[in-house]
């Protein structure tokens, strides 16, 4: 195995939880090759494991310099990135066409555009070119990944020619909580908001929830996890809500979330979402959190459905939802179902399918 990652991910978290982990696992790591942006270098020295992995790059130039020493030399050249995979196919086409491509589709880059940008002629043709790079990725690649099943019937259903080889979802690494400490550990009536505030992640829609829960279970207690913290705030201060906000390191998160019963994770109904495998999910269940969740979101909507655990929120009977999570206060079973979901969902189970091994 001779593998080749390029990756131009600064956020550091995503980079650790979803790929560093994984590839730390790997017995093979001394043909594997790790591009990445030198002004990451700092965070990811930490990975002791992969240290020899490591290829930084400092311009343009010099990371096109870096693709055609390594990518030569490479039997697999990998990314998650639709910009970075046209360049690769390209330079393929020159200089190394017997290395194989593999692209993992992470998310679905023209309909996250969609979302972000207000519709006008320049951005619809901005997201249709996005939209055709992502078909020719899906066409083109030698292997194809992604997240879900959701997913992968979605570019099926939409880029026709093509094949999925492997649903490889947003993974967690080992749980190492046992039942009985969870429980013990847990606020009986205490909620947790993980994650940042953008508009798709509808915090104000959570605190708009948490307040008419509160209305109707006074003891209910509030944390909201997030990077920032100024607007956290200022969207707490303007619907006269009182809660614990804090920042965490990531390899903090696992023992906050350990403390509470309920967590939020609402989203739209849409494309972008129904195809997603947010790895918050992941991360309440294996704290032993109930999530508070809504409809469409990836594969893990149906798994909560199908496993009856959660509560799911249906904005047009409230009620329900509030009987339900005082049904739950009181911990119990609960949290054996959430571990078992959870535990199918660990590296150690994925991550001998990942980057190639078994093809």
């Amino acid at each position: 195995m001779n593998v080749f990652i390029v990756d131009n991910t600064v956020n550091v978290n995503v980079l650790q939880s979803q790929l560093l982990t994984p590839l730390a696992m790997i017995e093979d790591q001394a043909n594997i090759k790790i591009l990445l942006p030198r002004q990451i270098k700092t965070s990811v020295d930490q990975f002791l494991l992969l240290k020899d992995s490591f290829v930084f790059y400092t311009d343009t130039k010099n990371k096109f310099h870096l693709l055609y020493k390594y990518g030569t030399k490479a039997d697999h050249l990998y990314t998650r990135s639709v910009k970075e995979f046209i360049t690769i196919l390209i330079l393929k086409n020159f200089f190394f066409k017997n290395t194989k491509l593999v692209y993992d589709f992470r998310g679905l880059a023209y309909a996250e555009y969609q979302l972000k940008n207000e519709f006008n002629f320049i951005n619809s043709a901005k997201s249709s070119i996005l939209k055709f790079m992502e078909r020719l990725a899906f066409q083109r690649a030698d292997i194809v990944l992604t997240v879900s099943n959701s997913f992968k019937n979605f570019l099926l259903a939409e880029f026709k020619k093509g094949t999925i080889h492997k649903v490889i979802p947003c993974c967690i690494s080992k749980i190492d909580y046992l039942k009985e400490d969870l429980i013990m550990n847990k606020k009986p009536v205490s909620f947790v908001y993980l994650g940042s505030l953008s508009k798709w992640q509808k915090f104000e829609e959570v605190i708009t929830l948490y307040k008419k829960i509160s209305n109707h279970i006074p003891e209910a207690k509030l944390t909201v996890v997030t990077n920032e913290i100024e607007k956290a705030e200022f969207i707490l201060q303007n619907n006269n809500i009182t809660a614990r906000i804090t920042s965490l390191k990531h390899k903090e998160i696992n023992a906050e979330l350990s403390k509470h019963t309920f967590g939020f994770i609402l989203r739209d109904n849409i494309l972008l979402n129904n195809v997603a495998s947010p790895i918050k999910f992941l991360e309440y269940l294996r704290a032993g959190v109930i999530p508070i969740y809504s409809k469409g979101i990836g594969d893990y909507s149906d798994l909560c459905d199908s496993s009856n655990v959660g509560i799911l929120y249906d904005s047009n009977d409230l009620q329900s939802v509030i009987n339900k999570i005082k049904s739950k206060i009181v911990y119990n079973g609960d949290v054996d179902k959430l571990l078992k979901i959870a535990s199918n969902y660990t590296w150690d189970k994925y991550y001998k399918n990942y980057l190639f091994q078994n093809p």
